[in-house]
């Protein structure tokens, strides 16, 4: 195999295939798959659970396959100067050249490569890239950790984010059962899906799609993004993501109006004081009012707001920053049906809701 290509092209293709592959111990899928064929390079991970194929245009010299390690290869491509980069491989060696500079190291027989999942039959919808990594930003920070699930004991069964597609948008859910939040965009003439993915593999999906559009798929035991010249794939989750919107119904005894701007700067005061006691939002006619303290320490500060009737109720203080920072600009609108039920916030096209702490 002899292809070139430039190093900023190379270094592109091989930016997710390799983070799946540097974390493995097992030698074989430590490693990225070369394919020099027709005029692309293609590159390729996979860890059994979560695979990358990426292709890029490149002149091919002589087709083959080369098997190396991920870490060498990134390492060596990343030392390299600008301009064009020559890798060619032979029988457990691979050249990596660029300039008066040239690198040779071991390699692997591709054949013990596992192979790239083939597609399987599902639902699917098409959107831009750029539109989903938004959505992903906004409601990502809210899941779960990967493996624990939300809720408690056999309960844990909610994972991933909720991708929910039809009526022309497409809307994102994540909830690690403390904190929920939900953002949609417009997706015209898009299917329906209700399947959940991992919010990494969305993430990394959409910026290697990044002004592009993306196509997500699901079939039963397999999730599946693809674009220009990217495909990755994962294991679908085994449970059902049970349905969220109950928790933002229900009629509301308190509606507040509030600048989301000026109540994140308080809320991220409210978090400097240290402990694990929750801010206390205060609502009345005087405005919100942010009231947290510590053994030793202590912060009040009001902030103006339009207040149907007065109501107080007790948060987690980082999950309220987090829970502001990830609604968009203007004004929030917050309503509560008592200090003991979901704190429910909207602006724009986001909305999330906060379990509340108990004051005593």
């Amino acid at each position: 195999m002899i292809v070139t290509i430039d190093r900023d092209e190379l270094r592109r293709a091989m930016a997710s295939p390799c983070k799946i592959a540097k974390g493995q111990r097992d030698s074989h899928l430590a490693c990225v798959l070369l394919t020099a064929k027709g005029d692309a390079l293609a590159v390729e991970a996979n860890d059994l659970e979560e695979s990358c194929s990426t292709s890029v245009a490149a002149l091919v010299e002589e087709e083959g396959q080369v098997l190396v390690s991920a870490k060498s290869l990134d390492s060596i491509v990343k030392s390299m100067s600008d301009g064009a980069v020559t890798v060619s491989g032979s029988d457990g060696s691979v050249s990596v050249s660029c300039g008066r500079a040239s690198f040779d190291v071991p390699s692997l027989d591709p054949s013990d490569f596992p192979p790239f999942p083939a597609p399987e039959d599902g639902c699917s919808v098409t959107v831009a890239a750029d539109s989903l990594a938004a959505l992903v930003k906004a409601c990502s920070w809210a899941c779960a950790d990967e493996g624990k699930g939300a809720g408690s004991g056999a309960g844990r069964t909610v994972e991933g984010v909720l991708v929910e597609s039809g009526g022309g948008s497409l809307r994102l859910t994540g909830t690690d059962g403390l904190a929920m939040v939900r953002a949609k965009c417009d997706a015209p003439g898009v299917g329906e899906m209700r399947v959940p993915f991992p919010p990494g593999f969305l993430a990394a999906a959409a910026a290697s799609c990044a002004g592009s559009d993306i196509t997500l798929s699901a079939s039963r035991n397999q999730l599946r993004a693809s674009g220009p010249g990217v495909v990755i794939t994962a294991r679908g989750y085994s449970g059902e993501y049970p349905p969220v919107d109950r928790f933002f119904e229900g009629e509301e005894n308190c509606s507040v109006r509030i600048g989301r701007a000026s109540a994140l700067d308080a809320a991220r005061r409210a978090a400097v004081i240290p402990g694990s006691n929750p801010v206390t939002l205060g609502f009345d006619d005087s405005g919100a009012t942010f009231v947290r303290a510590s053994d030793r320490e202590s912060m009040r500060e009001t902030v103006d707001a339009e207040v149907s009737s007065p109501c107080e109720i007790g948060l987690n203080a980082r999950c309220l920053v987090e829970v502001l920072a990830c609604l968009g600009d203007g004004a929030v609108s917050i309503s509560m049906q008592d200090p003991l039920k979901p704190f429910i916030l909207r602006a724009g096209s986001t909305e999330a809701l906060l379990m509340p702490v108990r004051l005593r």
